[in-house]
């Protein structure tokens, strides 16, 4: 009983001497929030918003994305989808970013979600709805100039 006591005092005290230790830098504090790669852009009927990846890591993994704004968002859409166009070039191309998928359309305004890598370096970039097939006709619902 007496080797028991006194493991359980070598214990406990090993406990409150790791419990004064002090504990590392946290290596969150070194991370870096990125600055909105939207700034200065004309955005119409978009909002620019910051998703965080990974959590849970030391550092998280910060996304930029365009939104469609609250009042693209409360109109109806019917029949169509959702997808990107570029109007110099007269095509459709890039997609939307659905968690890590890319996906070319969207049937649902809420789902629109561009990152920066889908935003043309110069110029206009366009979310049209209608039928992605026939894109010069689709209606726009929102545009990005940048340059």
């Amino acid at each position: 009983m007496a080797v028991a006591a006194a493991s359980l005092g070598l214990v406990l005290a090993q406990g409150a001497q790791a419990a004064e230790a002090p504990t590392p830098a946290n290596p969150a504090s070194a991370c870096q929030t990125p600055a909105s790669p939207f700034k200065g852009a004309k955005l119409d009927g978009f909002k620019a918003e910051m998703r965080i990846n990974f959590p849970a890591h030391p550092c998280p993994i910060y996304v930029w994305v365009l939104r469609l704004d609250e009042e693209r968002l409360g109109r109806r859409y019917s029949g169509g989808e959702f997808f990107l166009y570029d109007p110099v070039n007269k095509e459709k191309f890039g997609g939307f970013l659905s968690g890590d998928i890319m996906t070319s359309t969207v049937s649902r305004p809420e789902y629109v979600s561009v990152s920066q890598d889908n935003v043309l370096p110069a110029g206009r970039t366009e979310v049209r709805y209608g039928n992605p097939g026939h894109p010069a006709v689709a209606r726009v619902v929102a545009t990005v100039t940048r340059g």
